[in-house]
């Protein structure tokens, strides 16, 4: 009986380039070495942890909009109110601004830690990036790749950025399917520790 060599599964790695730049982003030059092999265990995990972060964002989203709904509600009564004089009117408009601009900015910090979900998700399969910081002394300095400084690595970058090197690992993930896109190794890149390394291959073309 014809017996085949055992078939060692492998961890493998990818540089994957930002898109080109356009209207709704301008990360074009932004890449990352991420992990495109991924198990069957890791396709349930991943599908259940999105879910439950949609979930969360669905819910306060809608919860904002309530909100906003309320807010409205209440202008059109202000303007409504023939009691109120031109100060008390203005006065009640300024409050309502204030109390909009207050709600819109809870929500926009409240879908950030929403999301640092998925970058704690994404944050083990980015080995590698070319995204660097200036320091107190104007210095650049290499912001360490998410594998090693854990999701405060997504702090050093733009919200465009973190989203998208994040949602890079988990949309392909959620799926089943390995990461996919332009790959290019940027020049001047940290390469991965050894420790990194071990065990793994990296893809090129």
């Amino acid at each position: 009986m014809e017996q085949h060599k055992r078939f060692v599964y492998r961890d493998r790695w990818r540089w994957i380039e930002a898109p080109p730049a356009s209207a709704e982003m301008d990360i074009e030059g932004f890449a990352i070495e991420c992990r495109v092999s991924i198990s069957n265990a890791e396709v349930r995990g991943f599908q259940q942890a999105v879910q439950e972060n949609d979930g969360k964002r669905l819910m306060r989203t809608a919860d904002y909009l309530t909100m906003l709904a309320e807010i409205n509600k209440g202008r059109e009564a202000i303007r409504e109110n023939a009691d109120l004089t031109p100060e008390e009117r203005r006065k009640a408009f300024e409050a309502s601004r204030d109390k909009n601009a207050a709600e819109s900015d809870k929500f926009r910090d409240d879908l950030m830690l929403i999301d640092r979900d998925l970058w704690e998700l994404a944050a083990p399969h980015i080995r590698a990036w070319n995204a660097a910081t200036l320091d107190d002394n104007d210095e650049v300095v290499d912001v360490p790749a998410p594998s090693i400084g854990g999701v405060e690595s997504f702090d050093a970058l733009d919200p465009q950025m973190a989203s998208w090197a994040a949602h890079v690992v988990v949309d392909a993930y959620r799926q089943g399917k390995a990461v996919s896109g332009p790959s290019k190794q940027p020049a001047n890149t940290p390469e991965p520790t050894q420790e990194q390394s071990d065990g793994s291959e990296t893809e090129s073309e």
